[in-house]
């Protein structure tokens, strides 16, 4: 960015970012500046942003494991579509410069053997890159238990062995 003063007198000024650019943390840092009848016309001096940044995880709801290839959409305030993509092999999914404000994310692709999780989740990043909020979820792996019974005593049946077909 570029900020343009005109005709400060002498004297000692303090410059404060008020607000950071879209998607970067505010910086706290407070720059003195000293204007003398010595001085060029011009004072120059750089401040420096860090971007923000959110992680979400998907994790396997029994063994707690990391999960990839999970599909995760992530909507603005707006409901607009901000991120979509896949967790990697770490089970997260990074996503910077996000503008500070509030956010909903919902899976629309579980990770093969997995049922999906239909809960839409939110999660908030303020000014200075602080995120609360859900920014981690579980699948459960789809199981399948059969169970064998005699008709006549309706007692399970134990030692059947069965063949499973796709």
């Amino acid at each position: 960015g570029y900020a343009e003063t005109i005709d400060l007198p002498v004297g000692e000024y303090k410059v404060k970012e008020v607000t950071p650019p879209a998607g970067f943390i505010l910086s706290d840092e407070v720059k003195t500046i000293t204007l003398t009848t010595e001085d060029k016309a011009t004072a120059v001096f750089e401040m420096t942003n860090m971007a923000n940044s959110v992680k979400i995880r998907k994790l396997d709801s029994h063994t707690k494991l990391p999960l990839a290839n999970a599909t995760v959409k992530v909507m603005d305030a707006s409901g607009k579509v901000f991120y979509e993509g896949k967790t990697a092999a770490d089970g997260y999914i990074s996503m910077k410069e996000l503008p500070a404000g509030k956010y909903t994310w919902q899976e629309v692709i579980a990770p093969e053997a997995y049922s999906i999780d239909p809960a839409l989740y939110s999660f908030s990043i303020d000014a200075y890159g602080k995120v609360t909020g859900d920014v981690q979820f579980a699948n459960d792996p789809i199981t399948l238990e059969i169970l064998k019974m005699n008709t006549y005593t309706n007692a399970p049946m134990a030692g059947i062995t069965f063949t499973l077909q796709d």
